[in-house]
């Protein structure tokens, strides 16, 4: 029995969602501490030049990284199904991989009500420990049944089987992720 089609095209306007939610993350909380920072630093007319470049790059690269993000995954992924011999067509194991981004559109959300996280890594360049946890809940623990029920009903398969590759492909996303935060700290803490 494979899922309906419906439902895996329910990632579409998950992509929409998180999209929107991860632009006005960075345009209302990222950017105005970024902008905060190089005020005293640079020329007034620089600065607007900054920042509208900024506000442009944000509102463009965003979507353009998620699409990219969830192309190289959902290849990824499809391998990994490969590999542990599960037989599914790419397309679903795109659609179905984007329901994730319901996911990261709720943990974005969570992020934005605390601006004292927000605060702290972009100004101190401090990543609280919570941080890391809501990562590890949010990218790896709650995705990993979610997914692992819609792909075992696509692909007719006992969860466990689709689980572990499921949560190869979550444990990369993360330490990806975790990576490149350490090192793409603020450049206002240095």
């Amino acid at each position: 029995m494979t899922l309906p089609k419906s439902i895996k095209l329910l990632s579409l306007p998950a992509f929409i969602l998180f999209n929107f939610t991860q632009i006005y993350y960075q345009i209302n909380f990222v950017l105005p501490y970024v902008i905060e920072f190089l005020k005293n630093r640079i020329p007034v007319t620089t600065l607007e030049n900054i920042k509208s470049m900024m506000y442009t790059w944000t509102i463009v690269s965003i979507p353009i990284a998620g699409i990219i993000t969830w192309l190289i995954s959902s290849a990824i992924l499809y391998g990994l199904f490969k590999a542990f011999r599960i037989n599914i067509k790419f397309s679903s194991t795109f659609l179905i991989f984007g329901h994730v981004y319901f996911i990261s559109a709720i943990s974005i959300c969570l992020v934005m009500f605390r601006p004292e996280m927000i605060y702290n890594i972009i100004v101190k360049g401090v990543i609280p420990w919570e941080f890391y946890v809501e990562g590890i809940v949010f990218g790896i623990l709650i995705p990993l049944p979610y997914l692992s029920i819609l792909y075992s009903r696509e692909v007719n398969e006992k969860i466990v089987k689709v689980m572990i590759p499921i949560l190869i492909i979550l444990i990369i996303g993360y330490v990806i992720s975790l990576i490149s935060m350490i090192f793409s700290r603020s450049p206002t803490s240095f």
